[in-house]
Formats: structure tokens, sequence, C-alpha cells
């Protein structure tokens, strides 16, 4: 499940929900890159798109949640969704 995911089956599907999508981009393929990127896949006014270009975002979360080692032998984490309830600081 990916950003199109996120957009066609929660955010199209309740327009009208109360809630914040944070959209972490991280370079993990070849031609990844931050003049190459727009974020048009996830059009929705409710979604803060970021650019993780040190992939610091992606270690973190790997770190914290575990068992994610990805490519270039780092531990990683993308192409994933967490959700969080209000005011949480804790997957659910």
């Amino acid at each position: 499940m990916g950003a199109r995911w996120v957009q066609t089956q929660i955010l199209a599907q309740y327009p009208s929900a109360q809630l914040r999508v944070y959209a972490v981009w991280l370079p993990m393929l070849g031609g990844d890159r931050r003049e190459a990127w727009n974020g048009t896949n996830m059009p929705d006014s409710r979604v803060i798109h970021f650019w993780d270009g040190d992939l610091e975002l992606g270690q973190w979360f790997a770190k914290e949640v575990g068992g994610y080692e990805g490519l270039r032998g780092m531990f990683i984490i993308f192409m994933v969704q967490m959700r969080y309830g209000k005011l949480s600081l804790h997957p659910f």
C-alpha cells in the first residue's frame, strides 16, 4: 500500500474526515531525486509532503519499529503507512 492507495482508498473515500497525512518521500530507487519529485499523486489538501533526502526519518522509524533491513544494507523503512490516533505517540 502506497501513496496512491492512501489517496484513493482513504482520502477520496472520506473527503470530510478530520485527518492529516504526513507523506515523507525518500530517494530509495535509482531515479528518485528531489528535482524529479512533485507529490502530485497525493493532491489532497490534508496531505503535508516532506522530502527526506538523507533518509534520516526512514532510518529512525526502522530502528524504532524494528525489522526493516532495506536497500544498500541499511536499516530503513519505506513504502509503508502508519496510523496514529489523535495525540498518539505509537501506531495502533
